[in-house]
């Protein structure tokens, strides 16, 4: 009976990474589409209406944002196999008629179309991971998943930037939409909603959703992540390319570097800071200084005086190395929920990611239209971006003032499974 048992276990376990695995992939996927190569070749190539660009680029975060809270219940209460697999089909399908667009409004409903499928990639992998391990290893885990995320990220951005060269960007993002389907019915096959079916008490389900709401916690670190996190990675997908060419006047490839060591940063800082907090029993304390330290970096990066390529490289690094720090509040908000609820807790704190994410997006182009800064397909310049990216470190600022009134969890799970 105990190597029956046995090979029960070692059988869930082997299961439990592959779903892992997989999770990484879709959220690889997912963020690639977000923030693929040819936006930029769509703003160089678009001077003129370079404004009505970034609005249906902007599209992507609004569906994100607006489809989160009904996926966390969606996936609460019907699991994570069937309407996360729907969603990678619906990205991948969205990926497809992006390829075929051939205006800015035929782009917005296309990346509208990707971010409602892309809204479940990390929802469900969180969920999924409080469904298949130990609590007492979420926060470790969910650094791996980041880790493996931005491996798959690099490596889907290089082989889009190879058939890019081989083809057109067009023609890549209908091969990824193609390849999308096929995930998404490997997804469907390989993934279980947990080891063993579990019986939902609908009543108290609904009663702990409700918790979830009243729970002032969860939007303060939602707000807190939203601030620190979401105008990042909308920097990073849209802008900091055109920004590095600019300001440092670089090419293409050293700037794709930097963001390839913010990712390479932000992915060990989630791993070391996930196994450090829970060994020190410790999640709030390193938040407030991650933001802060964010907030020092983005300084140095985005405002004279200019400190070279080389120290810019390291400020890359160290600002995805720092902000990782603020993945301890999805750790944080997990374990101040019951497991049952997770993905609608943290599909309030990403709705706030989402969220910021969008406006941050949309923000540059209203300083630009204000300050009539693009005519007659002039390139934007210098003073331009340190204008249009100021509400970086005011949202930094804000999001470190928010950080000092999250609570200490000590790394403690309020509810565990019933088994």
């Amino acid at each position: 009976m105990n190597d029956k048992a046995n090979q029960s276990q070692h059988s869930r376990s082997y299961h439990a990474w592959i779903i892992l695995l997989l999770s990484a992939l879709f959220n690889a996927y997912a963020f690639t589409l977000q923030s693929s190569p040819e936006i930029t070749d769509l703003i160089d190539r678009n001077k003129n209406n370079v404004i009505h660009y970034v609005y249906a680029l902007a599209g992507f975060f609004y569906a994100f944002a607006f489809f989160q809270i009904p996926i966390g219940l969606l996936i609460d209460r019907f699991g994570s196999r069937f309407f996360p697999s729907l969603g990678l089909l619906i990205c991948a399908l969205g990926a497809i008629y992006f390829s075929q667009t051939t205006s800015p409004f035929q782009m917005a409903i296309a990346r509208v179309i990707m971010g409602a499928g892309a809204a479940f990639s990390f929802l469900n992998a969180l969920k999924l991971i409080a469904n298949w391990f130990e609590q007492k290893r979420f926060a470790f885990l969910f650094g791996m998943f980041i880790a493996m995320g931005s491996l798959g990220i690099l490596i889907l951005k290089l082989f889009f930037n190879y058939l890019s060269t081989l083809f057109h960007w067009k023609n890549a993002m209908f091969s990824f939409g193609m390849g999308g389907i096929v995930l998404a019915c490997l997804y469907y096959l390989i993934i279980r909603d947990a080891p063993k079916k579990r019986e939902i008490n609908t009543k108290e389900l609904w009663e702990q959703i409700k918790h979830v709401f009243d729970n002032s916690q969860v939007w303060i670190i939602g707000i807190t992540v939203g601030l620190a996190i979401g105008p990042i990675f909308a920097f990073e997908a849209i802008w900091a390319t055109p920004f590095l060419k600019t300001v440092y006047n670089i090419p293409i490839n050293l700037a794709l570097l930097f963001n390839t060591l913010f990712v390479i940063g932000y992915s060990i800082g989630t791993i070391y800071f996930g196994r450090l907090s829970t060994s020190l029993k410790k999640r709030k304390i390193f938040i407030p200084w991650g933001v802060g330290f964010t907030l020092l970096m983005m300084i140095c990066i985005l405002y004279p005086p200019y400190i070279g390529v080389q120290v810019t490289a390291v400020c890359f690094f160290m600002l995805g190395f720092a902000v990782s720090n603020v993945n301890l509040g999805y750790v944080s908000v997990h374990e101040q929920n019951p497991p049952q609820v997770t993905g609608t807790a943290i599909s309030i704190v990403n709705t706030f990611y989402a969220f910021f994410a969008a406006i941050s997006q949309s923000l540059v182009a209203v300083f630009l239209q204000v300050g009539e800064k693009v005519k007659d397909g002039a390139h934007f310049t210098v003073h331009d971006y340190q204008i249009s990216l100021i509400r970086l470190p005011v949202y930094l600022l804000i999001a470190l003032i928010f950080s000092f009134f999250i609570k200490e969890t000590h790394a403690k799970q309020i509810r565990e499974y019933e088994d």
